[in-house]
């Protein structure tokens, strides 16, 4: 509670930096108040995103296998799947083994 009100400031002053809209205060507003109603009742971040992209990613991933004629080939065509793949792996297997 004793940071919400000096970041809202901070943030209030920045929303009003480039354009002086009142939608945009209003947003940066509503957010705020929706990310504080979050931490106090423990609601997590993460589920929210999951909630938001994982519709949106089994869409993509649906589509990326339909042109691929259904082959998992095309996620490691290039080198970067296999990058964040394998940096998906580290981060989880350092979370499951450090206790965070």
């Amino acid at each position: 509670m004793r940071s919400f009100f000096p970041l809202s400031s901070f943030l209030l002053l920045e929303a009003t930096a480039l354009a002086i809209r009142f939608f945009d205060i209003g947003v940066m507003i509503f957010f705020r108040i929706v990310g504080f109603l979050m931490k106090k009742y423990g609601l997590s971040l993460p589920l929210s995103l999951a909630f938001i992209l994982g519709p949106m990613f089994e869409d993509h991933f649906r589509r990326s296998l339909v042109l691929s004629f259904g082959s998992f080939n095309i996620f490691f065509e290039s080198p970067y799947p296999p990058f964040f793949l394998g940096l998906a792996i580290l981060l989880l297997a350092f979370s499951a083994f450090s206790g965070v």
